[in-house]
């Protein structure tokens, strides 16, 4: 049996094309993993005491042109709205009917939340498997979540953990 065609779904086909738009930048333009993969460059203490969105600090740092990290960083501004998107559908499904969702308020040292994020990503890989690896259409899942230091500003734990997908 064969799996549905995104593109003939309209409840998913716009977001389709701007998930398949940021996998094809990655491709095209290899550059942009280093920006974008796992926020590698935008983590870097230096960056953060950079100016906001200071391209050419980027540029500099990875010896590539402000064109290359410009494009990475609307590639990652595509992968942010596809998440906040997924996450609003939740959110609104969750108010409209009963669904399987929770929430866990803990207290943790940082080295514990990042074993828990790194937890959480090895979940959201084995699952991620199983899906690719599944045959035929009977259903639609969404997995939606987010696991953040609720004590820090700037989230920089969060901002590399378990946001694949």
């Amino acid at each position: 049996m064969r799996k549905p065609d995104p593109e003939r779904l309209p409840s998913v086909c716009h977001a389709w094309r701007r998930l398949e738009r940021a996998r094809r930048l990655a491709y095209e333009k290899p550059w942009a993993h280093a920006v974008l993969r796992d926020l590698r460059v935008l983590q870097l203490s230096d960056y953060r005491k950079a100016a906001p969105r200071d391209t050419r600090w980027i540029a500099d740092r990875l010896g590539i042109a402000p064109a290359e990290v410009e494009r990475g960083l609307i590639a990652l501004r595509r992968a942010h709205a596809l998440k906040f998107h997924w996450t609003n559908v939740a959110m609104k499904r969750a108010a409209e009917r009963s669904v399987s969702f929770g929430y866990s308020l803990f207290e943790v040292p940082r080295s514990a939340l990042r074993k828990l994020m790194a937890l959480h990503l090895d979940y959201v890989r084995a699952m991620q498997h199983i899906v690719s690896n599944s045959r035929g259409t009977e259903c639609i899942g969404l997995y939606c979540a987010q696991l953040l230091d609720l004590a820090s500003r700037d989230n920089a734990l969060a901002q590399g953990g378990a946001a694949e997908s």
